[in-house]
């Protein structure tokens, strides 16, 4: 836990952007960004409360629209790559569990690279049920 808390200690004087409402329902998630555009990187914490009926939703990150992000798991994992502008899906699997996403811009994209067949699209479809 030392770890994670140092690794996102940077991000911690970030800009503060709520991806979901603000409340205290047990029944539902909640999401919020801290962004560094100062470091072209942030991190996403989401949490799925423990009444929350819900396995995953979707939240548009407060990102430069347009340029592609590479994001990370802090537990390791295959990277996604989101465009600033685009819907990104969070799941949760376990009731009170949490997610601690880490992303950055990604420097080497070009338009090109960018729309290339190998990039790993994120899904566009919401496979999110209430």
């Amino acid at each position: 836990m030392l770890d994670e808390y140092q690794t996102v200690k940077p991000y911690l004087w970030g800009d503060f952007y709520p991806l979901t409402e603000c409340n205290t329902a047990t029944d539902r998630m909640l999401a919020y960004q801290l962004d560094r555009p100062d470091l072209a990187r942030g991190v996403i914490f989401a949490f799925r409360r423990q009444d929350c009926e819900m396995d995953c939703f979707s939240v548009t990150p407060e990102l430069e629209k347009g340029v592609r992000y590479v994001f990370e798991e802090i537990e390791g994992g295959a990277p996604a790559y989101v465009t600033g502008g685009e819907a990104f899906e969070i799941a949760i699997a376990e009731k009170r569990g949490s997610r601690l996403i880490l992303y950055r811009k990604d420097l080497w994209a070009s338009t090109a690279l960018a729309s290339s067949s190998w990039r790993q699209e994120v899904t566009k479809e919401n496979k999110c049920r209430p």
